[in-house]
């Protein structure tokens, strides 16, 4: 829940595009940086991928940097656009449906089952006749 209201606050208070140039370096490269220490660290952590940690760290930063970059000229365009047409406060309506949408997307987070990795084997193991379960009649 905290994340929805932080998500629709952040989207409604903070214009990324009227940040000043030196702020919104910062923010991609904080983007950047944690998403590529995350996922190098995750990876690290699989067994047999330790080599592939750095490489796949580098790969998602560039992405969530581009993505970032992307992302606030993406905003500025919508609120522009939501101007022109008229919406009188247009960051409160982004930041409201910024909101709903994490907490539907954490709702149905909450719904989605959990196959565990044990699971995922034994369904792989049990398929040996290639996924054609006619193969027996």
């Amino acid at each position: 829940m905290a994340e929805t209201v932080f998500t629709g606050l952040g989207t409604a208070l903070i214009a990324p595009a009227q940040l000043n140039a030196a702020v919104r370096r910062g923010l991609h490269g904080a983007t950047a940086l944690a998403g590529a220490a995350g996922t190098a660290l995750v990876v690290s952590q699989q067994e047999g991928q330790r080599s592939r940690a750095v490489p796949a760290g580098v790969a998602a930063g560039a992405v969530l940097l581009g993505v970032s970059v992307v992302g606030v000229k993406l905003d500025a365009s919508l609120e522009q656009w939501l101007r022109r047409r008229g919406v009188k406060r247009p960051r409160v309506w982004m930041g409201a449906v910024a909101g709903a949408v994490t907490l539907v997307s954490a709702w149905a987070g909450d719904f989605s089952p959990e196959v565990t990795e044990s699971e995922i084997r034994e369904g792989a193991e049990g398929s040996g006749d290639g996924g054609n379960e006619s193969a027996s009649a």
